[in-house]
């Protein structure tokens, strides 16, 4: 009988797949890295964030277009170039990581606030995040229709129409946005139930092994831009998925909507997701010790493949698994982004006369952590804190977060919630936005809500692209032509350049958005009742009882579904009672 096979391990050295460091950018060109932090409703802020972005680049663009017929030979309009490099996210991140990889093939209208509803209605981040998921589409019962287990707290079905709305998105104009690389790569992280096996062999005894899982998993994708430039001097990583923009791709496109769907399976909330992927992707994992003084000598990581691969398996077979939400193991993935912007090795240019290319984070949550209160011990109050510390661990570890908030760093920035309350008191991070509250599912609560948070972070973006994302004015991404410095920190008396200037409608000020009203949860609890009360009766198996104890689960479910919708009314009402911005004290 032969050898079992499986999937090969590459037969070339990491650094020739996965450079440790990256050629550096076109003379006069900016890179930038797009990381989305894991986000549920609060994905409206950054979805906002990215409207504002994009409206921004398209803007400049335009006025270049407009300054070579205008003023040919002598330009008016700073001619220095940013490239989106990469785009990493999870979680509402990972989401919007999708989302924007396909809107960036089309036109569309900005929704800002001046933005006729009809027409925002048109723009897919408005449209999915403040318009399409909303509370009673996951309260819905629909999905437990003929069910015999439960799946989830909440519907699933209003995320999975809005993941195919996303991804079938065409404005019917297409657009030619040089500032993508393209094809564009485009990472999500998951957490992978089951796994990855790798196995560790000890010296001393034979056959002693120690065994890891690894759940932090990842996928990348290689998106064709429509219209963009291709810029072949970036080789794609193996295990890419590659996705076009026609008719024919659409079956790419809806695989990618599956991982998008498991990076935000939200768990015990939300449905996780069933997902298979060709098993010999995992051949292309690597580890980077290093050798010291500096010294990085990358080996290929090789899966225990015998634990999760069938026997003669090649590259092409299926490793089928269930996806949970990404930010349950890696809530910001920076090092992911990090290895494809500048090479896997951990140097990286930071001087703001010489760097030409950065992270921007984008998350929602940077506020400080509360510790004045300790949960119960009981398995209710327990379950949303026992998450969130996970959340929370794998947030500290994503990578080099501390870079964000070093000002001498100019290979990191950070875009984060930041507003006043009626009192006047400056609120950071989750206090800032109204969808913060319940895990960040109190957004889904309210249209109000996401409003507000979608427009703060439009409003949050133009004051960053003003104001903080800036280079010194001698640094080598700027040609003769720069924009107008600004003086940053404001009163400092230091001057720097900012890297995308603004025209055109991304000139007009972005207002601070009304503080939404509280919203009654008593007005919900019909619908609660309902599907608590549908939830009960398939975990009970109801239906397949005799008539007598229909009855006596009938009365028993009715008293139960009752409590506890009263229960959930309860902990809305406390959410927005704790809320900062909600509800100032």
């Amino acid at each position: 009988m032969s050898e079992a096979t499986y999937p090969v391990t590459p037969q070339v050295a990491v650094d020739k797949i996965f450079p440790l460091t990256q050629p550096g950018p076109a003379p006069h060109t900016f890179e930038l890295a797009l990381v989305l932090g894991g986000t549920v409703s609060a994905g409206c802020y950054t979805a906002g964030v990215l409207d504002f972005l994009i409206e921004a680049l398209d803007a400049w663009a335009a006025a270049i277009a407009q300054d070579d017929k205008d003023n040919p030979g002598a330009p008016t309009v700073p001619r220095h170039k940013v490239l989106i490099r990469v785009v990493t996210g999870t979680s509402g991140g990972g989401v919007n990581a999708v989302l924007l990889s396909r809107a960036l093939s089309y036109v569309y209208p900005p929704a800002s606030v001046q933005t006729a509803p009809e027409l925002r209605a048109k723009n897919p981040f408005y449209q999915i995040w403040v318009n399409a998921i909303d509370i009673d589409g996951l309260l819905a019962t629909d999905d437990l229709d003929g069910a015999t287990t439960i799946t989830s707290l909440l519907s699933g079905k209003p995320l999975a129409a809005a993941a195919a709305s996303g991804i079938s998105f065409d404005s019917g104009q297409a657009a030619a946005r040089q500032y993508v690389a393209n094809p564009l790569p485009v990472i999500l992280t998951y957490t992978n139930v089951a796994g990855i096996p790798y196995k560790q062999m000890f010296s001393g005894q034979t056959g002693r092994a120690e065994y890891f899982v690894n759940h932090a998993d990842f996928v990348r994708f290689a998106i064709d831009i429509q219209g963009a430039l291709p810029t072949p001097q970036y080789a794609l990583a193996p295990d890419s998925f590659e996705v076009g923009n026609q008719t024919q791709d659409m079956l790419a496109w809806s695989g990618m909507s599956s991982y998008a769907l498991g990076t935000a399976a939200f768990p015990v909330g939300l449905p996780a997701v069933q997902i298979a992927r060709p098993a010999g992707h995992y051949a292309y994992r690597y580890i980077l010790p290093n050798s010291g003084q500096g010294v990085y000598s990358p080996q290929w990581l090789v899966p225990e493949w015998s634990l999760f691969v069938q026997p003669d398996s090649d590259a092409g077979s299926k490793y089928a698994f269930v996806s949970l939400d990404g930010g349950c193991t890696d809530n910001a993935p920076i090092g992911l982004a990090h290895d494809v912007l500048a090479g896997i090795a951990p140097a990286r240019e930071t001087s703001g006369s010489k760097v030409n290319r950065a992270i921007v984070l984008i998350d929602p949550f940077t506020d400080v952590p509360n510790f004045a209160a300790l949960p119960k011990a009981d398995l209710v109050s327990i379950l949303f804190p026992t998450i969130n510390c996970l959340i929370q661990n794998n947030r500290f570890n994503s990578a080099d977060l501390a870079a964000f908030t070093d000002g001498s760093d100019f290979s990191r920035f950070l875009i984060t919630p930041s507003r006043k309350n009626a009192k006047g008191d400056a609120l950071t991070g989750g206090d800032a936005i109204a969808s913060s509250g319940l895990a960040a599912f109190l957004g889904f609560f309210s249209w109000q809500y996401r409003e507000h948070d979608y427009m703060l972070g439009r409003r949050n973006c133009q004051a960053f692209l003003k104001s903080w994302f800036t280079l010194e004015p001698d640094n080598v991404v700027f040609n003769m032509l720069k924009p107008p410095a600004v003086e940053t920190p404001p009163n400092s008396g230091k001057f720097e350049v900012p890297i995308i200037p603004l025209y055109g409608s991304a000139l007009a000020e972005q207002p601070s958005p009304e503080i939404p009203g509280k919203f009654d949860p008593d007005s919900l609890e019909d619908q609660i009742e309902a599907r608590a009360d549908k939830l009960l009766r398939v975990a009970a198996d109801v239906d397949s009882a005799g008539w007598l104890a229909r009855q006596a689960y009938k009365v028993v479910i009715g008293i139960a579904s009752s409590k506890a919708a009263d229960k959930v009314v309860k902990v809305v009402q406390a959410a927005t009672r704790d809320s900062k911005l909600l509800n100032p004290k």
